[in-house]
């Protein structure tokens, strides 16, 4: 744990218990706005009209989230058992959660890449994806189950993961696909 980690921590989790609607801000964004995000990739795919175009983003989306989910994530934290803050402080966290590794958020790691992909689709509703991203990690370390940086690191294993499906698909989605939003294949 760095000196930032716990600045931030002390900060976020200071919020907790002063308030209900704190608190209920940060269990909702922490256990359930991630759902509400994947739904909303979902929708997004669904209102797409070119069926490739909607196949390219699901694609890079799901590998992206296989990788970085599926197997950076359990790698590393094979490699890298860090306590999460609720176990290392022997405090309650705001929600019931288990006791396993911290890092790289697994939160993280699964939605990065379905918002990333969304954002190269779309900017405006990618730009919103990416900031409940950014709210579910707040309220993760507020809510005692991550140190800020498992969320950095979520993000990056998200961000690596994405890219690797990117470098995997590129050829293939790009032989395959006509009118691909800019950036997803450039």
């Amino acid at each position: 744990m760095t000196e930032i980690d716990s600045v931030v921590f002390e900060f976020l989790h200071g919020l907790i218990g002063k308030s209900f609607l704190i608190d209920g801000v940060f269990v909702f964004f922490s256990q359930y706005l991630i759902y509400i995000l994947t739904f909303v990739f979902g929708i997004y795919l669904v209102r797409v009209k070119n069926w490739k175009e909607r196949v390219n983003i699901f694609a890079l989306g799901a590998l992206g989230v296989i990788i970085s989910r599926g197997i950076f994530t359990p790698l590393v934290r094979f490699f890298l058992d860090r306590p999460r803050p609720f176990v290392a402080f022997g405090i309650d966290p705001l929600s019931a959660h288990e006791a396993t590794g911290s890092f790289p958020s697994g939160h993280i790691a699964f939605i990065a890449p379905l918002m990333i992909a969304l954002w190269y689709a779309d900017k405006r509703g990618g730009t919103w994806g990416l900031i409940g991203v950014f709210l579910i990690g707040i309220a993760r370390i507020g809510s005692a189950v991550h140190w800020p940086s498992d969320i950095l690191g979520g993000f990056l294993v998200g961000i690596v993961g994405y890219a690797i499906a990117w470098l995997l698909l590129k050829n293939k989605l790009s032989k395959e696909t006509e009118d691909v939003p800019t950036g997803i294949l450039e």
